[in-house]
């Protein structure tokens, strides 16, 4: 859902906040790509240290792994 700049500072009830997800309910996310170099670390041993660092920083992640060549693992 998009709203137009004079629609987003209206006031609104708790409730149509966290259904919309505006303001404290908002959810931030992003797209993230990298690389490994398999010489060095195997695909597991890199995703669990990914993961391993995203639950120290109390963050949450959801998504799926591929290798090079859309295998996914």
């Amino acid at each position: 859902m998009t709203f137009q700049p004079s629609e987003l500072n209206k006031k609104r009830s708790r409730r149509l906040r966290k259904k919309l997800h505006l303001d404290e309910f908002q959810e931030l996310g992003l797209h993230l790509t990298f690389t490994i170099d398999r010489a060095q670390v195997d695909f597991e041993e890199a995703l669990d240290r990914w993961l391993d660092y995203i639950e120290l920083q109390g963050w949450s992640f959801g998504g799926v792994g591929a290798l090079a060549g859309g295998s996914r693992r």
